[in-house]
């Protein structure tokens, strides 16, 4: 009875037919949701002085690094929050953008971070996303979340990435008058 059927090649390719058929009824797929970060990135880095706190072991600024190193697209900008605000790169690649970070050091100055923001959503041109790595401890200038309202208004898309987690305060000792 097998032989037979083997030889008839008609009946073969009516079988594999009918079992496709019923293999994509069953939906035998699994979907999930996924964000794409866009071609166009714009990162802003806070490495004002309260980037140099320590959360376990690492400080705020090694852990922004390390994020920021897994999401990097294909044109990406960076934006420096200090207490002016710097544009240090545009439209650079992966490995660009990664040779410049690892010379980049936190530096001992306040942060305008919602003005930062405010500079990364007119760097880039077209759709875009904004992707704010810091405490969000904002010492000067525009809020953070004014910032990102503003550029939502605009149709960009902004994302938040709070590098201080531990919960700890933010002091310092900004005079010293020793007699």
């Amino acid at each position: 009875f097998l032989r037979n059927i083997l030889r008839d090649l008609l009946f073969i390719f009516q079988f594999l037919a009918i079992a496709l058929l019923a293999l994509s009824f069953a939906e035998p797929f699994i979907t999930y949701e996924k964000e794409v970060i866009g071609e166009n990135l714009a990162i802003v880095l806070d490495v004002s002085a309260s980037s140099q706190v320590k959360e376990n072991s690492k400080t705020r600024f090694e852990l922004s690094l390390d994020g920021i190193e897994k999401i990097l697209g294909n044109k990406n900008n960076l934006i420096l929050a200090k207490s002016v605000p710097f544009f240090a790169l545009k439209d650079k690649s992966k490995k660009e953008f990664m040779d410049f970070l690892s010379k980049l050091k936190p530096t001992e100055s306040r942060s305008k971070i919602g003005v930062a923001m405010i500079m990364a959503g007119e760097s880039l041109q077209g759709e875009g996303r904004v992707i704010v790595f810091s405490d969000f401890i904002n010492t000067e200038g525009v809020s953070p979340i004014v910032a990102k309202n503003v550029l939502e208004s605009r149709g960009t898309k902004v994302d938040f990435v709070n590098t201080g987690k531990a919960g700890k305060r933010n002091f310092g000792i900004i005079n010293l008058n020793l007699d």
